[in-house]
């Protein structure tokens, strides 16, 4: 099973969620930080065998995932919303994620 992380590179929660799904998976997961390199990767994925989490940042961040959404049709998704944006959950369920959560806690829940 291959997990890829998806996340803008400035966005300092990045990290603190990489460090928690390093200790629950054996290989390390895949970095992204562009939503066309993102998109080019899960193109060429099994689909069965990758899980994508998504740490949002923004609403124009989320909005560029849904323009992409065909991407994430048979994908493992799970989204990380910033921490207070209720109003972004619809949006981010329109993605069908299997797991939608906030960025305020120590990703024990993700991992």
């Amino acid at each position: 099973m291959e997990v890829i992380i998806y996340s803008k590179a400035d966005n300092t929660p990045k990290d603190i969620l990489l460090k928690q799904i390093s200790t629950r998976v054996q290989a390390v997961p895949m970095m992204l930080f562009d939503i066309t390199e993102l998109s080019q990767t899960l193109d060429i994925k099994d689909s069965n065998e990758t899980i994508l989490v998504v740490l949002i940042s923004c609403e124009t961040e989320l909005d560029a995932l849904l323009e992409n959404k065909t991407h994430l049709l048979n994908i493992r998704l799970i989204i990380l919303l910033p921490e207070g944006r209720y109003d972004l959950v619809s949006k981010a369920l329109t993605l069908r994620p299997r797991y939608l959560g906030y960025t305020a806690n120590d990703y024990t829940d993700v991992g």
